[in-house]
Parts: C-alpha cells; structure tokens; sequence
C-alpha cells in the first residue's frame, strides 16, 4: 500500500519516538518505591528489635542481607533494568521479614534447610552483611563431614544482590544430584573476585564452615566465565587450600596492554598481582587442576597459557581425545569442540567431573614435594612451606622444597627469596636451602633467613620489612578492615585539603558501587586506640587538618609541611600538591596507614574484570584548579617502597 507523502513525516517521528522511548531506561514508579521503601523499613525495624533481643548475630545477619540487598538497589536505581527487579526487591524483603518472625518465635526453619537457601555473614572488611547460596543435598548428615564444591559466577551485569537472592530459592530449578555441599559465592558483584571480591571467597567459606560440617581437606574451587578468572587466580594464588580447582574461561588480561608505554614502571610492575595467570602456572604441581575452554571461545586462550607455560617448565601433556591430560601433573585441560563461550557441554563436563570426583572423596594431601612461584607475599603459602620475605617483589620468587619420607631431611632451592618459614616440622633434623645445610631442632615452625647470600636460622622479622599482608601497594589496604579518617583542623593548604576530601568521597561512591559495600569513616578526633590496633587506619587531608596525620608524619619516608613536599631528592611545593601512600602504620606496624587515597584503579577498569593498582605505593599528585572552579589531578611521581619500606635508592 502506498502512503501518501503527507503521512510520511508524521510517521518517521513517530518511529523515532517510539525508538527514543525503547532506548529509555525502566525506572520503578513512585508507587513501586513507595511500596519497597514502606516494607524496607519494617524489615529495617525488625533487625533493629532483634539486635536489642541480643539475638546471635549469625541468625541476625541472614536477616539483615535481606534489608543490605535491597537498600543497594534503591542506593543504585540504575540496577532497576525491569519489572522483575521489583518483584525480586518485595519477595527479598518478605524472606526477610519472615525469618525475622521466625527468629522470634524460636524456629528459624531455613538454618536447616535442604536445597537452595539464600544466606549471609558480616565481613570484616566493613561490618556489611554479604549474601551468598548454599545447596545442601538431601544426603546430608550434620554428623559426617561433607565435601564442598565453591563455585564463582560469571558476569551478573543486571544480577547484582536482590536478584542473585531471589533466585536461591526460586522454585522448580532442577539440581544435580550430587552427595557434596555446594556454595555460590557472590563475590561482592562484578570485580574478578579482587581485592575485596577475594576476600569474600574466603569468608563464605569460613562462614559456611562454622554453619555445616564440612571437611576443610574436600573443597574444590571451581568458575567459569568472570568466575573462571576468580578460579584461576584464586587457586593459583593459594594451592595450598583447595583439593582441586576447575577453571572454565576467564580472561587472559586487562585493557592496559593495548598502552603498556604509557603506564608507569609501578603500574607494569604491580599487574604481576592479577595480570596473567600463565606467571603462576608452576602452583599447578602441587594442586590438581581442571581447565575447560570452547574452541571457538577466545576465553580458551586462559587456560591455553596456562598449558604452554607448564610445557616451558617441564611438564608434558598427552592429547587425548578432547582433552589434554598431564603426563606427570595431576592436571586435565578440556576443550569442548565448535563450542563459544558457553558452560562445558556434556560430553566435557563428564570428563571434568571424573577429574574432581577423586578430590570429592580423598580429598587434599600434604605433599612431601613442594614447587611454588609468587611475585608478591600477599601469596607467599603452599602447604608447609612460607615465602616470609623477597628479595624485590614483583619479580619471580621461586621455592622447590622437596623432604624425605621420614620428614626429617629437608633439601630446598630458592629464587628471589630473603626469608623462609617451614611449618609441619615436628619430625625435622636437617635443612640443607640452596647449598647452605643447617643442623634443626623439630618444632612448631623453623624460619630462616638469607644473610649475605647464605641461609640461617633466625627469629621472625621484628624490622619493618615487606611481608604478608604488610608488603601494599595501596589497593592492598582495602582487602581487610579498614577505617576512613576524616580531617576536622585547619588545613595548611586549602586546595590540597579541598582535594583529599574529594578523593574519600569518591573512594566511598567507588567501594559502594563496585565493591558493594560502605567504606566507615570516622573524624580525627574520634579515632580510638582500638580503632588503630583493629584497622588499617585510612586517612585524608594534610598535618594540619587531621591529627592523626600530624601524629604520624615524622615516621614516614617523605617530609610535609606547609611550604613543600620532599619524596627523597624531589621537592614539590605543598601548595598544589598532595601525597598518597601506604605503609606500616606507626601507631600499630601490623596494620597498614594510608593517605589520601583509596582504590587506585583507572575508572575503566571497574567496567572489566581486572582492578588493578595504578599508584604502587606511592605518588605525588598535582592539583589543577580548572576554569569551572572543579578541581582535577595528575601523576606526578609514583613508585614502590623497597623491602624495607624505604624509598628505592634510584627513582
């Protein structure tokens, strides 16, 4: 049919509106709030009865991280992509509501239930309650220790906590029948399981762990997708903890190979913290691994790196079928044929499945033979053996420790390595490290020391020295608890001061939205002395607006004062500059200090999967007032503090 010309105006614009109203957002009416908001707020009152109840807090926060879930939706109106949205919001709050009145009736019924159940713990990181999923088969049997299989999502870019909730216990989903525990990690969202992301893996764990029976020897990690990047760098990090890992995809890197040029040698040399796994795939020795990838997947590049690299270190893998089979690791990589970016298809899942069943039933092991490789001491473990200390991070670090069947004999070669601690001892005589042979007592522990490039027995460090969970970079402080301080005096300079209050606002917008979580804060003059001894202490503005800055300044390796700011032999003057950095907290030297900073990623990277340090330890930044009046800053100087947490002797 032919439509008259003076029709055709009228309709292209009523296409174009039609496309423009497509385009818009859903947003909840105001009725929708209203409703969510009204039902918030007797969940709210509920918690807040039960904890004046004194109630135990376990019982308490599977409560609570249903109000969290969804006061973060409304925090995050964005997050309200459908109509689905809001029903998941209401059933949240009424799974809520009715083991808050189960709770106070003396019968909360979901503690034991079977199947999948939606539960939460507080993290130590900030108090917030975080949820995950736990699917308990009906074999279970509280008096027998059961196995538990961890797994890791993939991207959820709409699923963020009412919907990863409701859909715990949605009805009809079809499980596998399995006679093993399962826990669905949320991970705090969408960061690759870092930072505090990593640090939620392990709290759920321990959090199920005090709630079921489950035998801490038969935990298998496993992910795909984002989750087959948390498996990969999780389990490679840490082969000590699990009996076995099955890593499906997961990305190879982050965006910032595409300007490697253009970042500083503290960016390059801190990407070895997350960036490609294939550095770690040594840890593979000591930790029976399962890869899966599609062949049209170019996700399967993840575990094809971390192939070949096994082959430079020695390793040999036989092609059998659709599955290449370690020769003398206990290892299997999967490639599901024609496959893309999909879960294993059948016949890959039963190979994997056969893979982990010896894990399900036997089991971790302490091996006598122990092969490691780590670039930083925030993962320094394998079993008995400790990196304590480096010769330089971010460089490999390497141990090969191999004792006799009477656990008595030890022979051990090191790379990068300045410190060692060996655990497990009770039966040894003699550690021979790197040539130097040393005559032992048994005990707890033994520890030793490299001194002039030979090995002996020493005492833990009491010198301020890189170490586990003390070695930054900045980033590092947000990975336990930590405290924001807030400057309440007169600044020495108003533009800097001006900025640090800007950093701590968006470090709080920053860990809110991509960490789900709130980042405390506190005034100066309200920091305790329980505050500084239980938290890494966080603080903004210079020594004349906050105290504890002024407390502090003296010991750490730059000078400030109200006319400059010297890092070693470069001066910047104090007026529109300001430092950031971390380093072992004068007040407390088991916790860290930070000023002025929060998380230091580029902004893209909370749009990926890979968070990575952009400041190292240190920096200087400089501030430039724009014609608007808004303040923004640049890079000046950053770099890493050497193993002694002094400034490097060339900058």
């Amino acid at each position: 049919m032919k439509i008259p010309m003076r029709f055709l105006a009228p309709l292209s614009l009523a296409l174009l509106l039609a496309a423009a109203l497509a385009q818009e957002p859903f947003r909840p009416t105001e009725r929708d709030k209203q409703q969510i908001q009204a039902k918030l707020k007797l969940l709210a009152d509920a918690v807040n009865s039960l904890r004046a109840a004194k109630v135990d807090d376990d019982l308490i926060v599977d409560v609570e991280v249903c109000q969290r879930a969804v006061e973060n939706i409304l925090r995050f109106p964005e997050e309200f992509v459908d109509q689905q949205h809001i029903v998941n919001a209401m059933t949240t709050l009424d799974r809520g509501l009715d083991r808050a009145q189960q709770i106070k009736a003396g019968k909360p019924s979901w503690i034991q239930q079977k199947g999948r159940v939606s539960r939460g713990y507080r993290s130590r990181i900030d108090g917030v309650p975080q949820p995950y999923r736990v699917i308990l088969p009906d074999s279970y049997d509280p008096a027998k220790p059961a196995a538990l299989d961890v797994y890791l999502h993939g991207s959820l870019p709409n699923d963020f906590e009412v919907n990863f909730m409701a859909s715990s216990e949605r009805p009809n989903i079809p499980e596998r029948v399995v006679n093993y525990v399962r826990l669905q990690v949320y991970g705090r969202a969408n960061n690759g399981y870092h930072w505090a992301g990593e640090t939620d893996v392990f709290e759920a764990i321990a959090s199920v762990r005090k709630r079921y029976n489950i035998d801490p020897d038969r935990i298998v990690l496993r992910g795909f997708s984002m989750g087959g990047l948390g498996a990969w760098h999780i389990g490679l990090h840490h082969p000590g903890e699990f009996a076995a890992i099955e890593a499906g995809a997961g990305n190879t890197s982050s965006f910032r190979h595409a300007f490697l040029d253009r970042i500083s040698p503290a960016a390059q040399s801190t990407m070895h913290i997350y960036e490609d796994m294939a550095d770690c795939a040594l840890n593979v020795f000591n930790l029976p691994t399962a890869a899966y990838g599609g062949e049209n997947d170019p996700q399967l590049l993840a575990s094809v790196k971390v192939r070949e690299q096994l082959y430079r270190e020695g390793f040999h893998f036989d092609r059998q079928g659709i599955a290449w089979k370690g020769r003398d690791l206990r290892a299997i990589f999967v490639v599901g044929p024609k496959a893309g970016h999909i879960a294993p298809p059948a016949e890959a899942r039963s190979q994997l499945d056969a893979f982990l069943a010896d894990a399900f039933i036997n089991g971790r092991g302490t091996p006598d033979h122990i092969r490691f490789v780590s670039y930083t001491t925030r993962y320094n473990r394998s079993h008995w053996v400790t990196l304590a200390g480096l010769q330089k991070h971010y460089q490999r670090a390497e141990v090969d420790a191999l004792r006799d069947e009477t656990r008595a004999n030890y022979t051990i070669k090191t790379k990068n390595v300045s410190r060692l601690l060996l655990t497990d001892v009770a039966q040894a005589r003699k550690v021979s490290i790197d040539g130097d042979t040393l005559p032992v007592k048994p005990g707890k522990e033994l520890f030793f020391a490299n001194v002039a490039g030979h090995w002996k027995p020493s005492q833990r460090d009491a010198e301020l020295k890189k170490r586990h969970a003390l070695q930054g970079p900045i980033d590092d402080a947000f990975m336990d608890s930590f405290l924001c301080v807030r400057p309440t005096g007169q600044p020495l300079n108003p533009v800097a001061d001006e900025q640090a209050k800007k950093e701590l606002d968006r470090f709080g917008n920053i860990f809110a939205k991509y960490f789900r979580g709130d980042a405390r804060i506190k005034d100066d003059s309200a920091v305790t002395p329980a505050d500084i001894a239980n938290n890494n202490i966080v603080l903004f503005g210079d020594p004349g607006s906050n105290k504890l800055i002024a407390r502090i300044i003296a010991k750490l390796p730059i000078h400030w004062t109200k006319e400059s700011i010297v890092v070693g032999d470069h001066t910047y003057p104090a007026a529109d500059h300001v430092p950031a950095l971390i380093y072992p907290n004068p007040l407390n030297p088991n916790r860290y200090v930070v000023i002025n900073s929060g998380h230091t990623a580029d902004p893209r990277d909370y749009r990926g999967e890979y968070i990575l340090p952009r400041l190292g330890d240190y920096a200087v930044l400089k501030i430039n007032r724009q014609p608007s009046g808004n303040i923004s800053t640049e890079v000046v100087e950053s770099g890493l503090f050497d193993e002694a947490w002094k400034l490097p002797a060339t900058r």
